[in-house]
């Protein structure tokens, strides 16, 4: 069969799921994108993954041609591209981290005036009652976590039943950055993973 090459560059951190090498357990953005390019070329049946992640290190995987996903894959796309020649502009995933910052290269002007539609006006709403929400959240967080300094005092480590723990230490900042100060920080921390 033939098989196409994609190359990835990535670094240690990434938030992306890399699987075990030999198998197509890579991240979701990759599978549709090489499934893309299946479609676009169906003489390929496969594509060999070769990512090198940290500088310095190489894993191989393998994507193979998923006939239902393509067809699937095909479909979205002719709905965005009538979406285009329409002048019609889809929405977008309102919950990707890509978003916000994809919404300020597109809209880059500031002109005019409009009434606004109901639709801005309900989203208005909307924004103003997840704000309140937000804040009612953040004051009850902070209340919460008042009332679990007063109980710890100066106590450096509180052991919770389920092996996580609250932990207090010194926190000290250099002068390069800001004056020479020091706080008491107390931070939840979940138990490390036991090795098998």
């Amino acid at each position: 069969p033939t098989t196409g090459i994609e190359c990835k560059n990535t670094g240690v951190f990434v938030k992306d799921s890399w699987g075990q090498p030999g198998t197509d357990e890579v991240p979701e953005r990759v599978i549709l994108q090489t499934s893309h390019y299946m479609m676009c070329a169906p003489e390929i049946e496969r594509f060999k993954i070769l990512r090198c992640f940290g500088g310095n290190q190489y894993q191989e995987y393998v994507v193979p041609r998923n006939q239902g996903l393509i067809d699937a894959l095909l479909q979205i796309e002719l709905a965005f591209y009538e979406n285009i020649q329409a002048g019609r502009i889809p929405e977008p995933d309102w919950f990707h981290r890509t978003t916000s910052d994809a919404l300020s290269r597109a809209f880059k002007k500031v002109e005019g005036t409009i009434e606004a539609r109901p639709d801005l006006v309900h989203w208005t709403l909307s924004y103003e009652e997840a704000s309140a929400e937000a804040k009612r959240t953040a004051e009850l967080k902070e209340a919460i976590k008042n009332h679990i300094d007063f109980l710890m005092g100066n106590i450096e480590i509180a052991l919770l039943p389920d092996g996580r723990k609250w932990v207090r230490k010194e926190i000290k900042k250099s002068e390069y950055t800001v004056a020479a100060s020091s706080y008491i920080q107390n931070k939840l921390t979940k138990p490390r993973a036991t090795k098998s």
